[in-house]
Formats: C-alpha cells, structure tokens, sequence
C-alpha cells in the first residue's frame, strides 16, 4: 500500500506517534520463566537443526506453553501445511521424532493453549488482523500464526472471501484451537474437517495419516524412562565418578589403559557386572574387567552409566563402541541414551559426503539389527529411502552383509551380485 492517508488499527484503534509510545511502554517484559520462548517459536516454525542442537537439557519436554500446548502440538501446523513440500515434511517428521525421543508425549493433553493450526483465523477484528483504509477502500490482512490472509472489509465475516498472498486459494475450513487437544486428537480433528472437503484437500490428509504413523512408531517407551532432574544431583554423580581414591574396580580399556569406578555403582546398573564382579573367577577376584573398546568409549560408557550424560562430545565410531559394550553388559538405560544419539547422527547424515553417509549407515544399521534397536533400524532406513545416492549403493551392494540384507526391503529385492557374501568393511571416521 502506497497511500499517503494510510490509517492502521489495531483491534479496531486507531494509532497514532504517541499512542504507540505509550502502548510501548505498557508491554509486559518477558518474565525468567518465558526463557524457552525461542525454543517454542523455532518448534511451530519447524526448525529442525536449532532445535535438535541448542535445545537446553533441562526443557520439559512433557510442559505445556500457555499459547502452543504441547511441544508436539507446537509442530503440527508446519508439519501439516509444509509450504517447503516433500523435503520439509520429511525433516518435520525427523523432529517430531526427535523430541519424541527427548520425552514429549503426543498423548498429552493441554488443558488451555490459544495457538490454532491449519485453516484460516477467526474473522476479524482480532489478534493478528490490522484494518487499513486506503483512500476509502477499507480492507483486512492477517499476519500472524496462521500465516497471511487478508479480506474485504466488507466481506469479513464471509470466510470464504479469503485470499493468500500471491493469489493462491486459501484453505476454506476454519482452522482448529489447540485447547483442550493433545498432538493426536488435534490433527484427527483437523482431518475431520479436511475430509468434508475431500478431494480439495485431500494431501493435506495424506500428511496426517503420515504423522499418524510417525506418533505410532516414535520412542515414547524411551520417554516414559525420562524425568527431570537437578543439576547438582548430576554434578554429584560427576563428582563421585572423579573420585578415583575409593574406586575399588579397574576397567581395562583393549590398549591396556584403564578407567576406575565404583563397586557398588557398576553392580547397581549392571546384573552382568553384579555377578562377574562377585564370581569366584579372575574377574572376581581381582576386581578387573578388561573389555575390547578403546579407552575414549571405556569412559564414554562409564560416564553415562554415572549420569546419563557424556562428559563431552564423541565421535559416532566411539558411540559405536560404547554401545557394543552396553549392549553385553546388559546396560539398558546407557543403550538407550547412545541409541537416541546415533538415531540423531543418522538423521543429520546427508550433511557428510556420500562416503561418509554409506559407513556411518553401515556400521549403524548393522548395529542396529544384530542389538534388535528398531528406532535406529528405522532412521538408517528412512535417510537411505531418502538419497538417490544411498539407494544405488544399496542396489550395487555397497554396504556390508548385514546392511544389504536389512535393505532389501527398500530396493525391492533387487541388489547386485554377491548381495549376502559382501564382507568388505567401511572404515569410520565420524
């Protein structure tokens, strides 16, 4: 608009200089508790890799945001309209999955939640809507959750007056509050209306029958084991890990290095280690246990039997190695947490190169299958159905036996020669 006897209002107020100053100065500061606001915004604009890598560990992922609901609630809009087509909605669904992994819960309700997902706002005036009169002509645009819209002043009441910017159609069912909803019963609602205008909108249904299947096959076992702890209770354990002056059992790393830890520790976490460290055999007697990983993932594990935390950041081939471990000494809770950070590694896979991509698949779906971890088994298969590249070097059998086999399901059965006999190993440098 470029008139010069522009008039704005805002739920029907004009303003003027002075009124704007002085309702400047009447907005609420965002008080400490609003301190994962960003985290809220970036989850219902889909931003996958903010939210994966800068997520603090403290955040609740069972809380509910007074506006957006439940951290799955705050994703579904996205998830279900993605104006960046098929690559989006596959990346929308990796971080769904991902906070899944982290403890959000799509069966959980939010009692009051004002945010609205998929369709077109209440008519105006309202939050998000701004009448302006241009030289007479008296018309509203919408800017605001929902996307944008904007009508004829004298048609607002008549929804379907509304347009889109740049001329496309906009979706004429009216869009659904989050009140009331968890993530599930808020997109079988939001299905519900777009059913009635079957086939208009038929793939945005399409989308939603797919974030069904995504909710059914998430980790919400792992997130019923997460809860909520203080800090200083992990730096408690951090410290009684770094007492090495009452550390009574010697962990021997496969270059003869070793890492200390506690007796009573080890046999609380581990049935395995309670009876091999009270057996009358050497291990028992001695109070060592040598073991064939290397000393970087020999603390790795020891760490997150300790805390459930890594002392700091491994590459995927030590991950790998402290898994292996885990999995023998019937660590249950250490298997979950590195597989959660493997199915994280897989899922960012098409930033490496093809090389780096076909072993990091490799040696993580062979994991996966041979330690029977099927939400790793499903990530290695979503990220080769992905690349062009990785589907070929499945058909010409590139990856290893176990990996070929696992992805027959994919190529359709259809692999090179040899598929089953391919004993070459990638090696990894992640």
């Amino acid at each position: 608009v470029h008139s010069t006897n522009l008039k704005i209002w805002v739920h029907g107020c004009p303003w003027c200089v002075d009124c704007v100053r002085d309702r400047w100065r009447n907005v609420p500061v965002m008080k400490e508790h609003d301190e994962y606001e960003w985290l809220w915004q970036a989850l219902r604009q889909g931003q996958h890799d903010l939210v994966t890598a800068l997520a603090p560990r403290e955040f609740d992922w069972k809380s509910c945001h007074p506006g957006y609901g439940t951290p799955l609630m705050a994703t579904m809009h996205n998830a279900i309209v993605c104006p960046g087509g098929k690559q989006e909605e596959e990346r929308s669904h990796e971080l769904i999955r991902w906070c899944m992994a982290m403890g959000a819960d799509p069966r959980g309700v939010a009692g009051r939640a004002d945010a609205m997902s998929v369709g077109l706002p209440p008519s105006p005036p309202g939050p998000g809507w701004k009448v302006y009169d241009d030289n007479g002509h008296i018309w509203w645009q919408y800017d605001g959750m929902l996307g944008l819209f904007w009508c004829e002043d004298s048609k607002k009441t008549d929804s379907d007056s509304y347009s889109c910017p740049g001329g496309d159609p906009a979706m004429k069912i009216m869009a659904e509050e989050h009140s009331g909803h968890s993530a599930i019963s808020l997109i079988l609602a939001i299905k519900r209306k777009l059913d009635l205008w079957n086939p208009m909108y038929k793939k945005y249904s399409e989308r939603i029958d797919k974030l069904a299947s995504v909710f059914a096959s998430g980790s919400v076992h792992l997130a019923d084991n997460l809860m909520l702890v203080n800090k200083s209770i992990v730096q408690t354990w951090t410290n009684a890990l770094a007492n090495d002056q009452l550390a009574d059992v010697e962990l021997q790393a496969q270059d003869g290095t070793s890492v200390w830890a506690h007796g009573v520790v080890l046999c609380s976490a581990s049935e395995v280690l309670k009876a091999t460290l009270s057996s009358p055999m050497r291990e028992g007697q001695t109070q060592k246990i040598p073991s064939n990983i290397s000393q970087a993932a020999l603390r790795h594990l020891v760490a997150l039997i300790y805390t459930g935390c890594p002392d700091k950041e491994y590459s995927v081939s030590v991950h790998l190695e402290a898994l292996d471990l885990a999995h023998r000494w019937q660590l249950d809770h250490v298997v979950e947490a590195l597989e959660t950070k493997l199915v994280k590694e897989v899922s960012a896979a098409s930033k490496l190169s093809v090389q780096e991509q076909l072993a990091l698949i490799d040696h993580a779906l062979e994991s996966a299958v041979l330690k029977h971890l099927p939400n790793l088994r499903q990530a290695c298969h979503r990220t080769v159905a992905a690349s062009q590249c990785l589907r070929d070097a499945a058909m010409r059998n590139e990856f290893g036996c176990t990996a070929s086999k696992d992805l027959a399901s994919i190529t359709g059965g259809e692999q090179g020669p040899g598929v089953g006999n391919n004993k070459r190993k990638r090696t990894l440098e992640l």
